[in-house]
């Protein structure tokens, strides 16, 4: 049994010819458009997958897998030239384990667009602070000055009740 040495180029080939396979296979995302759509990769990057133009990264790969539904085992097989034979059954702990995986990605991503939702629900918080502080600001310069306003109306009447009685 002889070891494959990595090869960059054979993996581009490998990745591209395993995507067309299923994507011929497959009823619902047989075109580009509609695999971008349901995996989220972009539409020029499935093209350049396909077209092997790429190295593809892994994260890519496996939403592009988890998108087709197949198992990334299955996806290998049909890479390295091994089509699964009718029968053929993924061994249940590499499945499991890729599962895990998967759902862990999903669950990071919830997680990056919660914490996104978190960070614009504060800023609009902060705006809003910030309004409600100029605002309160602007009533205090009002008070300010209707109360400096009737300081000098008062001041001005003593003035001249003790202008009146001197006279």
């Amino acid at each position: 049994m002889s070891k494959r040495l990595y090869d960059p180029r054979q993996e581009k080939w490998e990745c591209a010819k395993a995507l067309k396979h299923f994507m011929a296979t497959s009823e619902k995302y047989n075109t580009q458009v509609a695999l971008a759509r349901r995996s989220g990769v972009p539409q020029s990057t499935i093209g350049r997958i396909l077209r092997a133009e790429v190295a593809t990264q892994t994260a890519t790969i496996s939403l592009l897998i988890q998108a087709l539904g197949i198992m990334p085992m299955e996806f290998w097989q049909v890479a390295q030239g091994d089509r699964p034979k009718k029968g053929d059954r993924v061994p249940e702990l590499a499945s499991e384990v890729m599962s895990k995986v998967l759902m862990a990605r999903g669950s990071r991503r919830r997680a990056e667009e919660a914490l996104a939702a978190l960070w614009q629900r504060e800023n609009e918080l902060k705006q809003v602070l910030e309004r409600c502080q100029l605002e309160e600001d602007q009533a205090l310069e009002r008070h300010s000055k209707l109360a400096f306003g009737h300081q000098a109306r008062r001041q001005g009447d003593r003035d001249g009740m003790e202008g009146g009685v001197r006279a």
